[in-house]
């Protein structure tokens, strides 16, 4: 077994074994030389008698290997070519499409500055602020917000001016609110418990005469 148990791990003492056993080990058996003799007489009905054993296939063996699974299937004289072919239109072929390597060696790189999308860019109408950065107007009123942008239809009907940012086809850029500027503690306060409950113990002791007059 695998498993001995504690009693497996203890030392044992080793036992010499019995000098029989040692001089019998160190003996070696001599080995015979293998050697084909061709003027013995060989007794070959020996070796072609009929055995038990079977000597023909099973019948699993013999239904699995049948014609079917052994020969190919019966040539039609079908012509690959039919396969590109139309069924409504023989006449027309499909071709092969082209290496797609060749098919892109034609096309450049695309050119980000070309006139239709610059004319059409609207850049941003406002700056945006950083946070690192004080703000000259922290605690700003509603009425000092920028006012929201008119729908383009109203702005033509009241005579607006069309924005030179692309025309009515843009999207106006959304309304950014102004930061406000609020007091916290940014750095952890330290405070004297001694003094602190000197002070609470006065304040007790103080309310305490009171209360006893």
């Amino acid at each position: 077994a695998m498993w001995a148990g504690p009693e497996h791990w203890r030392f044992r003492p080793r036992q010499p074994p019995a000098p029989g056993l040692e001089k019998d080990s160190r003996r070696r058996i001599p080995r015979k030389v293998f050697e084909f003799d061709f003027q013995e007489d060989i007794d070959f009905q020996a070796h072609f008698r009929k055995t038990k054993a079977s000597t023909t296939l099973a019948k699993s063996i013999l239904e699995s290997q049948n014609f079917r699974s052994t020969t190919l299937p019966a040539d039609f004289n079908y012509e690959p070519q039919s396969l590109r072919q139309l069924f409504l239109k023989p006449l027309v072929k499909l071709s092969r499409s082209s290496d797609p390597v060749e098919a892109e060696a034609g096309i450049e790189d695309y050119d980000y500055n070309n006139p239709n999308d610059t004319s059409n860019f609207c850049p941003a109408l406002q700056v945006p602020e950083s946070d690192d950065e004080p703000d000259d107007d922290p605690a700003g009123f509603p009425s000092e917000f920028p006012a929201p942008p008119e729908p383009p239809e109203l702005s033509q009907i009241n005579g607006g001016n069309i924005p030179a940012c692309g025309g009515l086809e843009l999207i106006a850029e959304p309304q950014k609110i102004h930061k406000i500027h609020i007091q916290y503690a940014k750095m952890a306060k330290r405070m004297d418990m001694r003094r602190l409950k000197r002070n609470m113990w006065e304040l007790l002791t103080e309310q305490g005469t009171e209360v006893g007059r």
